[in-house]
């Protein structure tokens, strides 16, 4: 287990010099086109069904529903650059960090 943990650490911090450009644009893009938090921490379960908090960058206005977007029209919601980071998956990028 001991040295899952290591490899996982190693590979997210590659990964995260290799992303670091495209997320302080995203970040800056994000705090220039729209009001609110620049990440989004979404709410998870993990080991042992404990809750933990997940970071993510905010697609959607702040305000918007909390539930599923499944069934509603979410894209009224998303903003300025939120369908472009969706559609991508940029959105997923601050996991790296955890």
């Amino acid at each position: 287990m001991q040295l899952n943990r290591i490899i996982d650490i190693l590979f997210s911090s590659v990964l995260i010099v290799i992303f670091f450009l495209p997320m302080v644009l995203i970040s800056l893009v994000s705090f220039l086109t729209s009001k609110g938090p620049i990440l989004h921490w979404s709410l998870r379960k993990g080991i042992d069904n404990t809750n933990f908090k997940m970071p993510k960058f905010r697609s959607m206005h702040v305000g918007s529903p909390l539930a599923s977007t499944d069934g509603i029209d979410y894209k009224s919601y998303l903003t300025p650059i939120g369908g472009f980071i969706r559609k991508y998956s940029l959105d997923e990028l601050p996991q790296l960090f955890s």
